[in-house]
């Protein structure tokens, strides 16, 4: 085996074993960057870290996750992402609508293991109904997860038009119908137990639309931005966004400022700066070509290696954002890669994620109805598989 290629693939297992055992992606990454540059070039460290910080992607990613993360820890952090969920099922106020909706609405806003938030309203909207504790795993799991499938602020979809310089809503067209048909593939396992019409509604009082529009001033301002300044409206718009919650919240300035400094945040935003360093060392150390030049001896089609190997990855390190950042520099050198093919990478990043022992939300929500995570897969694989097939099939037949 080529000693480049050696370094490399201990660098990229070095990565992995860091983030199972919870070191922070952005660490994880940085670290796995130094050892590359100085075992294979370490001349290079000057150049690579000036590449790094005069990229305006580097700074659009990184100001784009850190205002993202910053809107999502205000949400927590002042309790309206309670108050939202609230108002989301007294507006909704349909059983089924209200756990296809409320989960995926509440996931919006991507909290660390934030399945929690939504298990409560899951559970107490699936007793109406009669579903059992497994189906209530996956309505949990399922729902809150598959709209990053087709959400422009996931930092998810922000990291893959990044990396690929493929807009971030033409990600988001081409993956719609993908995520249309989880949520019908979702709707029919999940809701296959109720034979009967429902005629029952869900009633709340006390709750304040207030709660709601911080969220929808960030996404529609973050898109409406986008395409008027170019990418960094996106950010504007979220911290427009942000701005409206400190009103709405009526928060204090020694309650921002706990939130302001609060380690997920500054954690987010070094992940985001740490991927763009990590792309930086592959390309500028050609450590990517090494193990480009290694796939392509192998002969295994380019279809297999964009489906089976960023699973693999995702479902071992627990993270889609990790995966991408991983996979998507490895990949570049063997094709142009075209939005159908990002498709096919992210989905795969995604699934295998989704799936992942190490996944929180699944664990959180797993203990919350007292199962275990054997049991919580029982609807859940066949779901992957079948997401996947169809991602598949779809990239094909519309190249």
């Amino acid at each position: 085996m080529d000693v480049a290629l050696a370094v490399i693939l201990g660098v990229i297992a070095l990565i992995m074993v860091l983030v199972r055992f919870r070191v922070t992606v952005g660490v994880a990454l940085l670290l796995g960057s130094l050892i590359l540059i100085l075992l294979l070039n370490p001349w290079s460290t000057i150049e690579v870290f000036k590449y790094t910080v005069t990229s305006s992607r580097t700074w659009f990613l990184v100001t784009t996750s850190f205002s993202i993360a910053l809107l999502t820890e205000l949400y927590r952090a002042s309790g309206l992402i309670n108050e939202m969920g609230k108002a989301l099922t007294s507006i909704i106020r349909r059983p089924k609508l209200a756990l296809v909706l409320v989960p995926g609405i509440i996931g919006l806003l991507p909290v660390a293991g934030g399945a929690l938030m939504s298990a409560p309203m899951v559970d107490a909207i699936a007793k109406i109904i009669g579903l059992s504790e497994i189906t209530r795993i996956y309505i949990n799991v399922w729902f809150r997860h598959i709209i990053f499938i087709s959400y422009p602020l996931a930092q998810e979809v922000i990291v893959a038009s990044t990396l690929t310089n493929i807009p971030v809503e033409h990600i988001v067209l081409r993956n719609l119908p993908i995520m249309m048909f989880t949520i019908f593939l979702g709707y029919i396992i999940a809701f296959r137990e109720v034979k009967t019409p429902l005629t029952k509604i869900i009633e709340h009082k006390d709750y304040s639309i207030k709660s709601i529009i911080p969220f929808i001033v960030s996404l529609v301002l973050a898109l409406v931005l986008k395409h008027i300044m170019g990418d960094y409206g996106m950010p504007l718009g979220v911290i427009v966004g942000v701005i409206v919650l400190i009103f709405v919240a009526k928060l204090d300035i020694d309650n921002l400022r706990n939130i302001i400094i609060s380690n997920k945040i500054w954690e987010i935003t070094l992940a985001a700066f740490s991927i763009m360093f990590f792309q930086s060392t592959l390309t500028l150390t050609e450590a990517s070509k090494a193990i480009t030049n290694a796939i392509a001896s192998t002969n295994i089609p380019l279809l297999v290696v964009e489906t089976v190997i960023p699973f693999i990855i995702a479902y071992s390190l627990g993270s889609t954002t990790a995966t991408l950042a991983l996979v998507i520099p490895l990949i570049q050198p063997l094709t142009s890669i075209t939005v159908a093919h990002m498709s096919i990478i992210y989905m795969s990043s995604f699934l295998g994620y989704l799936g992942a022992p190490t996944h929180l939300c699944l664990i959180y929500t797993a203990e919350y109805f007292k199962k275990t995570l054997t049991e919580s897969y029982r609807y859940l694989i066949p779901s992957i598989v079948l997401s996947l097939a169809f991602t598949v099939v779809y990239n094909i037949l519309i190249p």
